[in-house]
């Protein structure tokens, strides 16, 4: 079981007990001079419990000497408390009216006084007793006469029996001369066979031994002996192959030694009364209540002992052998007479009776079953109990429900049971527990469905290895390769035939399954096929005799067939059970579709040697799993019928990892290849390489090339729109490209400041174009030649920069004529999101049909779903982010038809979250769309005349992510539209600027404002200029050639004059500081705007 319990024992010094028990939080214990005490749960003494015996009064009516009794045992319970004096007498307290018995103090139970009572125990609500029929030495030698009790206090008494001889005096009291009430018979009604019995052999015992015919003794002895044995062999044979063969065999021995010990202690019993006085030495009076050590009868263990025990140098004196042979006489006869009597409530059979009726019995019961089969221990518990015999068997019986008594059911059992143990096992102790709630009762049945599982499985185990042996003696020569210590045959051919289909006519095939594979010899080639990547599969039947059975395996199929029907059917489990068992799956109904397991193909293709470790369906890869080739490569990630089909990650020694989307054994998708010398490409493949939008960095600032390229791809190449920044000459280039090279109109920026504007053919200038020098200087003309060996200007036009020149003069006229326009720029972008909306970008602009609103919000709720469950297979994801995620693949309904004021609301949150989230077809849109804009506007010497190509940029860009967003909310108005929204308290103006340059521009910021300041540069250097010439003068000029109010200057308070200088830097400086502040620590135009209006 999974519960353990620690139990911390402490020794107790200063208390010596015999026997001890408890209920509730009370101890109860027996000290080694018989005193009972009740202790509390800390050993703290309440009180001693005395049992108190009251003798008949004499004739002259005084009564006689009370005596407290000696305990030898004792038993408590809710039921009551029984207690097992030093001779034999059974005492108890509490409420047990089958035997007489309600008080709390003890009295004794008047109903055993002619049996000895060995052990009895309390349960729940009954109570069980083992006890045996007594003829002590007294009862046998002296005749019962019916005179006067005999009192040793009564002066009458003793002056009568000091004149009456000693024979008179030992037979005219109920007393023995110690002083100890000697009990009279006293016959119980039993449906035992043996109560007449008893009682006759009790009266001829008497009178043969008065009569002194030893001869008739004997052999009324032989002949109790023989009944008992015979009597007793109608319930062994119940219960064991054969009767106890001690008793049966030795009865005229027996009979023999009882009756040589019963006469020499009746001889002596008479002799010593002859001799004693009315009163006796060794009796303690204390307050006319005086405790007696009766004399004990040796327990069953003693005579078993001594039996067995050798002899002594003490035991040989004459004195020894008459005091072993009254010992083996005492406890034989008690042994043979064992009976088990139980009384109390009968609901749960915990009486033992054999009828099973629950009708409460007034007086105890003796287990018939039970009688003269020599039990000597009793264990009981709440509603059942338990008897074990000196020859090792064990009973049982009472409640049953949580199968205390039998695994067999759990019904109630009212007749003890034998605990089956096998013929030579024997129980060497017994012990009942009870058990508390249903949780242990299905751990229980769980324990036991487990155990007899294992002894089935055993059994079908060592079957396997027999026939095991048998098979690899027999074929040793064919199949020595195969044999390993854990295999086991299953089944072959030879033995059960069954043949391949469309086998050639002098082909030799032969099926072998084992416990891990199956095996396939076609002639002398042996085929292995792991059984856990077998899937069976049963086939129509032909007219024409075959019964079809289809294997399914990862590189080949193969049919097979048999000749009857039965033999298909059986084949055909057998493959599947040993399916079952190598998958570990043997409760399931069938061997599952979907199975994990390893293989390693063999044959050519792209997995020629490869080992796969993973998930496979119906015989093919399917789901997670990894593959290694020789070489090195791995791929670990999703499978789709037997392709690389999902998400997953393959590394390629020398070359580099690929991280990303794959359909049909190629990179499909979106990916990251990081090459093993440092690059790497982040953006979408198709057919394994780039295509569509991506970006390569190449080579780092140590090495002798450096360059990003943020672009469109084609088929592994450079074309269409892009940007190159080469990072160690400083060089930008924005425009457009063809395999590889600078094709069509684009422009390029150098460190040295220059601007050029041109059109490009495969990396060469040719035609009209635009070149700007630093200090504002632009050529515009013919320029011709390879960018990288020179260019040749030829046929233009040269303006020179002037000194004083307004904005228009420094802008030529052709600025922005040679370059890619805007709406061409980032299409792939764009295309890939209109894409995964399920809208075409060419017949969103060309067709009159509106889109279906409803069809494009269900495919963002598919992209969210499968973009961000694909992700948590892979990494652990922020709460907060899960949270947002979940809202924002709900559809919807606000924005399609009207936009009111509480809807616009809900729209704008919307939209702020769809371009916060990185699984949002929008978020991830703006996300790789901020990067290609600050790369082509920004970094380390961004152009200042890039600002106005980043103004009409970002212009594009809001316009058609605008688009975007009237495709999921047509409720909005165009681009170049808005409307009002007015309630009693406030106006919003709708439109795309106010919707979206909230969210775009702090993204963009950092890149437009740095070109800005560019832009304005000259403005800037002569306002610091000027700042720093009046920074010279006084307080007062300043604040004069600013006209600041006079009343500035002079500020009065309490009819004081202050100075102005002071008030003004307290009142107006202080504050003016901490705006400029403020400023300095935020970077996009709505935080500096908050912070100078609030």
């Amino acid at each position: 079981m999974d519960e353990r319990e620690e139990i911390h024992l402490a020794r107790y010094d200063g208390l010596l007990l015999k026997d001890i028990d408890c209920v509730e939080d009370y101890l109860y214990g027996i000290d080694l001079n018989g005193r009972i005490f009740k202790y509390t749960e800390n050993l703290v003494c309440l009180k001693e419990i005395m049992l108190i015996e009251d003798t008949k009064p004499c004739s002259h009516g005084n009564s006689g000497t009370k005596f407290k009794m000696k305990v030898d045992k004792i038993s408590v319970g809710i039921y009551g408390i029984l207690f097992i004096t030093e001779n034999g007498q059974l005492w108890a307290s509490g409420n047990m009216h089958q035997i007489g018995i309600n008080s709390e103090t003890p009295k004794r139970v008047t109903f055993f006084e002619d049996r000895f009572v060995y052990s009895a125990y309390v349960g729940s609500d009954f109570a069980i007793a083992i006890v045996s029929k007594q003829y002590s030495m007294e009862e046998i030698v002296l005749p019962i006469y019916d005179e006067e009790v005999f009192s040793s206090t009564c002066p009458h008494c003793t002056s009568s029996s000091q004149l009456a001889s000693p024979a008179s005096q030992n037979s005219c009291s109920e007393s023995c001369p110690l002083g100890i009430p000697i009990p009279a018979s006293y016959d119980i009604e039993t449906t035992s066979t043996s109560s007449k019995n008893d009682s006759l052999s009790s009266n001829d015992s008497k009178k043969l031994l008065q009569n002194g015919n030893t001869e008739a003794a004997k052999e009324f002895l032989t002949r109790q002996f023989s009944w008992m044995s015979s009597a007793g062999e109608e319930y062994l044979v119940e219960c064991t192959e054969r009767p106890t063969r001690i008793i049966k065999e030795n009865v005229t021995n027996m009979a023999s030694l009882v009756y040589e010990g019963v006469k020499t202690v009746g001889d002596k019993v008479v002799t010593l009364s002859r001799h004693m006085s009315g009163s006796s030495d060794n009796n303690d009076v204390l307050e006319s209540i005086e405790d007696v050590h009766l004399p004990r009868v040796t327990s069953k263990d003693e005579f078993m002992w001594s039996l067995s025990q050798g002899t002594s140098e003490k035991d040989i004196s004459e004195q020894g052998v008459e005091e072993r042979s009254n010992t083996i006489i005492k406890t034989g006869s008690n042994l043979i007479n064992s009976e088990i009597w139980t009384w109390g409530n009968i609901v749960h059979g915990q009486l033992g009776n054999r009828i099973g009726d629950i009708i409460k019995r007034e007086r105890p019961m003796i287990i018939t079953k039970l009688s003269n089969i020599g039990a000597q221990k009793i264990s009981v518990q709440s509603f059942h109990a338990g008897v074990l015999t000196l020859d090792g068997r064990a009973f049982l019986w009472g409640r049953n429900d949580y199968h205390q008594v039998t695994v067999e059911s759990d019904i109630d059992q009212s007749s003890p049971k034998l605990f089956n143990t096998q013929s030579n096992e024997r129980v060497k102790d017994l012990s009942c527990d009870m058990i508390s709630n249903s949780n242990k009762q299905q751990k229980f049945k769980d324990v036991l469905s487990k155990w007899n599982t294992f002894i089935d499985e055993q059994e079908i185990n060592l079957k396997l290895a027999e026939e095991t042996n048998t098979f690899w003696t027999t074929y040793t020569k064919t199949v020595e390769h195969l044999k390993t210590a854990d295999r086991r045959i299953i089944r072959e051919s030879h033995q059960f035939p069954i043949h391949l289909y469309n086998a050639g006519l002098f082909s030799s095939h032969w099926f072998i399954l084992l416990n891990d594979v199956f095996i396939h010899m076609n002639g002398s080639t042996s085929i292995v096929h792991n059984l856990k990547t077998i899937w069976v599969e049963p086939q129509q039947d032909n007219t024409s005799g075959q019964y079809q059975i289809s294997l399914k395996m990862p590189e080949e199929s193969m049919d097979l067939y048999t000749t009857q029907a039965e033999e298909k059917i059986q084949w055909f489990h057998v493959l599947q059970n040993a399916i079952k068992s190598a998958l570990g799956k043997n409760s399931a109904h069938q061997p599952p579709l979907v199975r994990s397991a390893t293989y390693t193909f063999l044959k050519t293709g792209c997995y020629k040697d490869a080992r796969y470790t993973g998930r496979w369906l119906n015989a093919k890869m399917h789901g997670s799993g990894k593959i290694e080739w020789p070489d090195g490569k791995t791929y670990t990630g999703q499978f789709n019928n037997n392709q690389m089909h999902g998400f997953g990650r393959m590394d390629i020694p020398n070359i580099g990892v690929y991280e990303g989307q794959w359909k049909e054994n190629q990179q499909n998708g979106f990916g990251i290849l990081k090459y093993s010398n440092g690059d790497v490409y982040k953006g979408y493949f198709k057919d394994g390489v780039p295509h569509g939008h991506g970006s390569f960095k190449q080579g780092n600032f140590t090495t002798s090339v450096a360059s990003i390229y943020i672009g469109d791809w084609i088929l592994g190449s450079k074309s269409g729109y892009g940007i190159m920044h080469d990072i160690i000459s400083g060089e930008k280039y924005l425009g457009n490209w063809n395999d590889n090279k600078k094709h069509g109109k684009g422009l390029i920026v150098t460190s040295d400041g220059i601007y050029y504007e041109g059109v490009f053919n495969q990396d060469i200038l040719i035609g009209n174009g635009l070149m700007i020098l630093e200090d504002g200087t632009f050529y515009e003309g013919n320029l011709t030649g390879s960018w990288n060996e020179g260019i040749k200007i030829s046929n233009g036009n040269l303006t020179l920069m002037k000194p004083v020149q307004t904005e228009s003069d420094l802008i030529p006229k052709s600025f922005t004529s040679f370059c890619t326009p805007v709406h061409q720029k980032w299409k792939a972008l764009f295309r890939y999101c209109y894409q995964i909306l399920g809208v075409s970008d060419c017949n969103l602009k060309n067709s009159v049909k509106v889109p279906d609103t409803q069809k494009i919000w269900q495919n963002v709720a598919v992209v969210i779903s499968n973009s961000f469950h694909g992700t948590l297979k892979c990494n652990k994801i922020d709460r907060g982010i899960e949270n947002s995620v979940n809202n924002l693949d709900t559809i919807p309904q606000f924005g399609r038809d009207k936009i009111d004021k509480d809807s616009y609301k809900d729209l704008k949150q919307y939209v702020v979250n769809a371009f916060e989230c990185s699984y949002h077809p929008l978020g991830s849109l703006l996300a790789d769309l901020t990067i290609a804009y600050t790369t082509s506007y920004g970094g380390l010497r961004p152009h200042p005349l890039l600002l106005l190509h980043a103004v009409n940029e970002l212009h594009s860009i809001t316009k058609r992510l605008y688009d975007i967003v009237r495709l999921l909310f047509p409720a909005l108005p165009s681009f170049d539209k808005q409307f009002c929204l007015e309630d009693d308290e406030e106006s919003e103006i709708v439109s795309c600027q106010s919707l979206l340059y909230p969210i775009i521009l702090p993204k963009v910021h950092s890149s437009l404002f740095t070109l800005y300041t560019l832009k304005s540069k000259r403005d800037d250097m002569q306002y610091w200029k000027r700042l720093t010439e009046w920074n010279k003068q006084p307080d007062y000029t300043l604040m004069a050639f600013l006209s600041v109010d006079q009343k500035f200057l002079n500020v009065e308070t309490n009819d004081q004059p202050l100075s102005p200088i002071k008030k003004v830097k307290e009142q107006h400086f202080v504050e003016a500081i901490e705006t400029l502040q403020l400023l300095k620590t935020t970077f996009s135009p709505i935080e500096k705007l908050y912070v100078e209006y609030g």
